[in-house]
């Protein structure tokens, strides 16, 4: 009997060495794909709308991809500086004032049901708002051709 408990108690000490191990790493696996859950979200094309001052309106496209290294953005097809935590997005979007000075502003917002939505920042001070919505592909995308006869 004293044997068969030794083997037990050796038993649940390998046990508890080996969670010692690999519980911190479960927990590490599970933040990291929380981390690229949130990151999925934001995954797509969205519709673009800006009121920034003293830029004024303006609509594009925001498109976010996956990348080796997380993901990566685009504003009108141009490169856009982005970073995701969680349901928080922060990008950086540069514009030109038409005069040929271009000028650097920093976009942060939240995903919340209706898309993307935020403030717009430049030198510090907030100068407008911003928001996306998932964009949708034209009508009929995707569906299988359904021709119609026309001769008559």
């Amino acid at each position: 009997m004293r044997a068969s408990r030794r083997r037990a108690l050796a038993l649940l000490a390998r046990s508890a060495r080996r969670f010692a191990i690999v519980g911190p790493v479960l927990v590490g696996i599970g933040a990291a794909s929380q981390a690229m859950a949130a990151e999925d979200d934001f995954i797509g094309s969205w519709l673009f709308y800006i009121d920034h001052r003293p830029a004024g309106d303006a609509y594009g496209t925001l498109d976010i991809e996956a990348a080796d290294e997380g993901v990566a953005g685009f504003i009108d097809g141009g490169p856009a500086q982005l970073g995701i935590d969680d349901d928080e997005i922060t990008l950086l979007f540069d514009w030109d004032n038409g005069g040929g000075i271009v000028s650097v502003s920093e976009l942060t917002g939240s995903l919340g049901d209706a898309g993307i939505e935020g403030i717009v920042r430049h030198d510090g001070e907030t100068t407008g708002s911003w928001r996306a919505t998932p964009r949708s592909g034209p009508p009929g995308r995707g569906e299988a051709p359904d021709p119609v006869d026309l001769g008559g």
